[in-house]
């Protein structure tokens, strides 16, 4: 799990990465530069995370479900 902290690269040779849960609510910029094989790298590319606050509320006036008596025939 990566923990992103400002103005510090992070490094890896995975072409995906799972991130800290941790970021707080607000955007957040990264720049992605990749290193080919012989050491060159790429222009840097940037992309700008929104990080919301989701509430779940509980439904109201549902009751669970509740199984029909079975009659006999």
């Amino acid at each position: 799990m990566a923990k992103f902290a400002v103005g510090q690269s992070l490094t890896t040779t995975e072409p995906t990465i799972a991130v800290d849960g941790g970021l707080p609510i607000g955007a957040h910029r990264f720049q992605l530069v990749v290193v080919n094989g012989r050491g060159v790298k790429s222009a840097p590319d940037e992309a700008v995370v929104q990080v919301q606050r989701t509430l779940v509320l509980p439904p109201i006036g549902i009751s669970p479900i509740q199984p029909l008596p079975i009659r006999p025939l």
